[in-house]
């Protein structure tokens, strides 16, 4: 046993992996992984597609360390030390949660965006987070650098002056290149990085068909994870600001990877009040699309407090103009707030009044109109709404949950 295993005996520890490697039968390593999972008391969440594998798994020190053992010693992943990002979860090990272990059609979801990417396209363009540290302190006006994350992640947390392609999802950023081609042309390097490092091995291979072949194209190995872990304090002036926002229970990490700690400064502010925290812990979600978004604790703890009487709401980047119009917790407002409501989502709803890109933005308004209706029934007609009940035919009109849900699976 290690000895930093066996210094971190009954501390539970987060490990974080992938590896692009052709997985001939993906059904039988679900299987496998399945049993080794539950034989060492971990839980967590393994992905397996044709191209690999992609977990976060957790559990005690020393069991996290014989699946490490058994994962190195694997036939067709064999996995290194440059594969693993660990944290501390702060809490006691316990066998507790879920074993999450299934077949998908690629690593990380982006929907088919990057399906004409070959394994042999990635694993190139490396550099370790002294090298990006220094490649950092270098940059002049021929290097861009760019947070290949979505926009929530990068208001939790960035490299300074890195670019924020303001994508929602993975599946964006091949249009998002696509648009800015002409400029990455001109740009003698181009260096990526996202939270865990696998994102990056996609998108830097998509990149490079854009651009001339003695463009360099490097991403951060291991990630903003793996940088946390050389350098606690963020790297110094040119380095890492705020938290590292993971798609699991643990939020927004810090300094060392562990959780409820910060690095420089608190780059984000709380999506309700605007008092800094950057603090995506999945207490906070966005009211219209229950997208995880930046929280301070007062307002958290507000919010699961107050029950029904809550007024305090949160808005994403894609819904923050819907602030006025949609709340989460309607009753808890008076019947004259929720008139002035009303009149704001029937003149959100006009702005989407064409197109099917906007069916969904538009049911979910209906839906919502809807709600508001039934709260205040002798409300027939409010000025520029359309009237109670010519609201409640357009909102059955539409059918579905009227809710827009932003997913991805990445490490």
């Amino acid at each position: 046993e290690s000895s930093s295993s066996a210094s971190l005996e009954g501390r539970k520890v987060t490990l974080l992996f992938y590896k692009y490697k052709d997985v001939p039968s993906p059904e039988t390593e679900v299987l496998s992984q399945r049993s080794l999972l539950r034989s060492l008391n971990l839980t967590g969440r393994v992905l397996i597609a044709p191209e690999g594998i992609n977990g976060a798994v957790t559990g005690g020190a020393s069991s996290v360390e014989q699946y490490k053992e058994v994962m190195t010693r694997h036939k067709a992943f064999q996995m290194c030390d440059l594969d693993w990002k660990e944290s501390l979860d702060g809490g006691v090990a316990e066998p507790d949660g879920e074993v999450n272990v299934r077949v998908v059609a690629e690593i990380v979801n982006s929907g088919g965006a990057f399906r004409d990417i070959a394994n042999s396209e990635t694993g190139a363009g490396y550099l370790s987070p002294s090298e990006w540290r220094d490649a950092l302190q270098q940059c002049g006006e021929e290097t861009i650098v760019i947070d290949v994350r979505n926009k929530n992640e990068y208001a939790c947390g960035h490299f300074s002056g890195a670019v924020d392609p303001q994508t929602s999802a993975f599946a964006d950023f091949p249009r998002w290149v696509k648009r800015k081609a002409d400029e990455l042309k001109e740009k003698k390097k181009i260096m990526m990085y996202c939270t865990g490092g696998v994102r990056c091995e996609k998108a830097t291979a998509f990149v490079r068909r854009f651009v001339a072949p003695s463009t360099e194209v490097v991403h951060l190995q291991g990630g903003i994870h793996k940088f946390l872990e050389e350098f606690p304090e963020g790297g110094g002036d040119c380095g890492w600001q705020g938290r590292n926002y993971t798609f699991d229970r643990r939020g927004a990490l810090g300094g060392a990877n562990e959780v409820g700690t910060s690095v420089a400064l608190e780059v984000a502010t709380c999506s309700s009040c605007g008092q800094p925290e950057g603090h995506i812990s999945g207490r906070a979600t966005c009211s219209v699309c229950k997208t995880p978004v930046p929280g301070c604790r007062t307002c958290c703890d507000k919010a699961e407090d107050q029950g029904e009487e809550c007024r305090v709401d949160f808005y994403c980047g894609d819904h923050v103009g819907w602030r006025e119009g949609f709340k989460r917790k309607p009753a808890a407002f008076s019947s004259e707030e929720r008139v002035a409501q009303r009149v704001e989502l029937q003149r959100l709803l006009s702005t989407y009044a064409v197109g099917q890109k906007h069916r969904a933005r538009r049911r979910t308004l209906r839906n919502h109109l809807e709600t508001l209706a039934r709260l205040d029934p002798s409300h027939l007609f409010v000025p520029g709404t359309g009237g109670q009940e010519e609201n409640c035919q357009s909102a059955r009109s539409e059918v579905g949950p009227g809710l827009e849900r932003a997913k991805e699976d990445a490490t």
